[in-house]
């Protein structure tokens, strides 16, 4: 559960403009695990629940959301081989008309290649979508028309484990029809009918005793499929550090 309060101030006191902004949301999942051996093989079976409801309020104007999903998947191991089958399915209920689709099912096939005990290979194919969160809707800028997001993603993958080092390189594709946008000319958000993106992400792990760096590397092209215009409010290059420790 979280609650989020936003006020506008100058100079120490409340905004001409009254800027302000109450939101809460309540999250709930439940998930349950079933995993076998069968011939040798290694084989696990999940499923699970979750609904979410949340309340967003601009200046006194109320709107209310929920999302409820469920979701099976499958994981198996056949000597050198994983195989990975997920599949979903959300509906979203509104106060407000929020979405065009208020129903989606997604889904992800995956499967790895145990090259040896240190290298294994991985190509993925997945589904998925993104509903209008209330601020895009509701908050500076909203826009109470706008549609969810649908992607449609690949990725093949190599990845290398040693004693104390993971390293993995991923080229990545995702396809995303009616994307969300912010437009800060105008400003307002809308979609995209067609964006595009193509990379490639560097990730290394290596751990010291206690400690663990992680970092990644991300190298991308988000452009608009019908423009050739590089999406706004999209880096073509980013990256990060993470370092944890045990006390």
């Amino acid at each position: 559960e979280s609650d989020l309060g936003y006020r506008d101030f100058k100079n120490g006191a409340a905004a001409p403009w009254n800027a302000v902004i109450d939101a809460d949301q309540t999250n709930i999942r439940y998930v349950t695990n079933y995993a076998f051996e069968a011939n040798g093989n290694y084989h696990q079976i999940s499923g699970g629940l979750e609904t979410t409801s949340s309340s967003y309020t601009n200046d006194g104007d109320t709107h209310k959301r929920a999302q409820d999903g469920k979701f099976v998947g499958y994981n198996g191991n056949f000597n050198s081989f994983d195989v990975q089958l997920n599949a979903r399915e959300d509906t979203i209920k509104a106060k407000d008309a929020t979405t065009v689709k208020n129903d989606a099912t997604s889904y992800l096939v995956g499967a790895g290649y145990h090259i040896n005990d240190e290298i294994k290979v991985t190509a993925s194919q997945s589904t998925g979508f993104r509903a209008p969160s209330n601020n895009e809707l509701y908050g500076w800028g909203g826009n109470q028309n706008l549609k969810a997001e649908e992607h449609l993603s690949k990725e093949a993958s190599i990845n290398y484990t040693g004693e104390d080092v993971y390293t993995r390189v991923t080229y990545f594709t995702t396809d995303t029809d009616n994307a969300i946008v912010y437009d800060g000319s105008v400003p307002t958000y809308s979609n995209v009918p067609q964006l595009e993106n193509k990379g490639v992400e560097l990730f290394a792990e290596k751990t010291f005793n206690d400690i663990k760096i992680d970092v990644s590397y991300v190298v991308q092209n988000p452009k608009n499929r019908e423009t050739g215009n590089q999406a706004l409010k999209r880096a073509k290059r980013y990256g990060k550090v993470n370092l944890t420790g045990a006390y």
